[in-house]
């Protein structure tokens, strides 16, 4: 990758939240609503990586729902593996 390349990506908000996190700057970042699944996590794989003898990971997101509402916990539901493994087991 050429500097001028990686510039490029640092200004992309995904990129940069995962740059922040490798960095020590940020614990964590938020993300999805309006990127999508692989847009959200090609960067975390590329720089962050998974941990040494990891070749699965997973995803979760959470859903606030309108307070009052009759579902979740509190109004809030959070599904597991939606997007990123198609049949996901025990491991």
């Amino acid at each position: 990758m050429t500097l001028e390349q990686a510039e490029k990506l640092a200004l992309d908000c995904s990129y940069f939240s995962v740059l922040m996190i490798k960095a020590g700057d940020a614990d964590g970042m938020v993300s999805g609503a309006v990127h999508s699944t692989g847009d959200t996590l090609r960067p975390a794989l590329q720089i962050i990586k998974t941990a040494p003898g990891i070749s699965t990971v997973s995803s979760c997101f959470i859903m606030c729902l309108p307070e009052g509402s009759k579902y979740g916990e509190k109004d809030v539901m959070v599904y597991g593996d939606c997007a990123v493994n198609i049949d996901p087991n025990e491991d």
